[in-house]
């Protein structure tokens, strides 16, 4: 739904105005979307068609808070809005992750007969604990969304490259910024950031979290992804991990 109101706004700014800061059921807006992807010129014209790029996500943060450590044509994007640009404070961010978190949680669960089970949300719950620095758990949850054919030793993410867009099914490898967060690469583009070939690279000189982790079992892709049973007991292990959660650690 919400790809649908950012290609309509985008589109047909008139019609789509109405939707400029429809919030979804994670306090997204297109906003946030384009943000997320590094789409300097769509958020641009989000922005003139009367984007708040002051709203929170569920990430506890902002799209300015996003856009302050992405690229600067991200940032002017956001036209007068950043000037003078204050950070949501850490502990409001915090104190929303641990609440995402919990959310996401219960959310996943109760989607246990769901055809997608597993693969919704997912994503965000991985992107919320790498927020809180927890990286297994953060791998254990991208790993979710892994689409394996065993048979043939293969396996998909179903997610694009942010980088060469050239498919919406990253395969093999998957490396997720950990400065941006919200951006992942393939193998292929990953290849040529290494070797310094791709100048273009958004994410030049970060560090990237590899799914599936270094080290897994290439012939055992089937221990990546969780039945439902250990699905279950990890969601309850990592919601009651965060109960008492120190915002101020």
């Amino acid at each position: 739904m919400m790809s649908e109101q950012l290609n309509l706004i985008t589109t047909d700014p008139l019609k789509g105005r109405q939707y400029v800061n429809t919030i979804d059921s994670l306090n997204r807006t297109p906003l946030h979307v384009a943000v997320y992807h590094d789409f300097a010129e769509i958020a641009e014209v989000l922005i003139k068609n009367g984007a708040n790029p002051q709203l929170v996500d569920c990430y506890g943060r902002s799209c300015l808070d996003w856009a302050a450590s992405r690229s600067q044509e991200l940032r002017q994007s956001m036209g007068s809005w950043y000037d003078g640009y204050c950070m949501t404070p850490v502990l409001e961010q915090k104190k929303i992750l641990i609440s995402s978190v919990h959310e996401l949680t219960q959310r996943i669960k109760s989607l246990k007969k769901d055809p997608l089970y597993g693969t919704q949300f997912c994503h965000e719950l991985g992107i919320a604990l790498l927020l809180l620095s927890d990286m297994k758990d953060a791998s254990i949850a991208f790993e979710q969304q892994l689409i394996l054919d065993s048979a043939q030793n293969k396996l998909e993410h179903g997610y694009m490259c942010d980088h060469c867009q050239t498919s919406d099914n990253i395969e093999g490898l998957r490396f997720i910024c950990l400065s941006c967060f919200t951006l992942s690469i393939c193998s292929q583009c990953m290849a040529k950031h290494a070797d310094g070939s791709n100048v273009d690279l958004r994410c030049k000189d970060h560090k990237f979290l590899q799914i599936p982790h270094e080290g897994y079992n290439t012939n055992d892709l089937d221990s990546l992804v969780f039945s439902d049973e250990a699905r279950i007991t990890w969601l309850d292990r990592l919601a009651e991990k965060y109960v008492n959660y120190s915002y101020t650690g």
